[in-house]
């Protein structure tokens, strides 16, 4: 929701940043998740029930925004991007493992 306000180069609308290329690896044709994305209520109808309930809180703004607004993020376990080292660093969010960075 983040990158579509936005509006740079990540795209017009939430389709076109989910879709962007290398941006959401679960997307990737090559990414062993996503044969689940496929089809996720073969592998866990109520999680996705859940996920589902969440996105609409999230696009009827029910939720704050918990990453402050970030753009980025990454596993810091697997990788070190170099971009990070020119974004605001926001931190974790809950139990995530995953660091949350925006555009400075």
């Amino acid at each position: 929701v983040n990158r579509a306000s936005e509006r740079r180069w990540y795209g017009r609308n939430l389709r076109e940043v989910i879709l962007k290329p290398n941006q959401y690896s679960c997307f990737n044709l090559n990414d062993s998740n996503r044969r689940i994305l496929l089809n996720p209520q073969r592998y866990d109808a109520e999680a996705f029930e859940e996920c589902l309930d969440i996105a609409r809180d999230i696009l009827t703004s029910h939720h704050a925004d918990p990453t402050q607004g970030a753009t980025h993020y990454f596993n810091p376990r697997l990788v070190q991007p170099k971009w990070a080292k020119k974004m605001t660093k926001i931190g974790k969010v809950s139990n995530s493992i995953h660091e949350f960075y925006r555009e400075n």
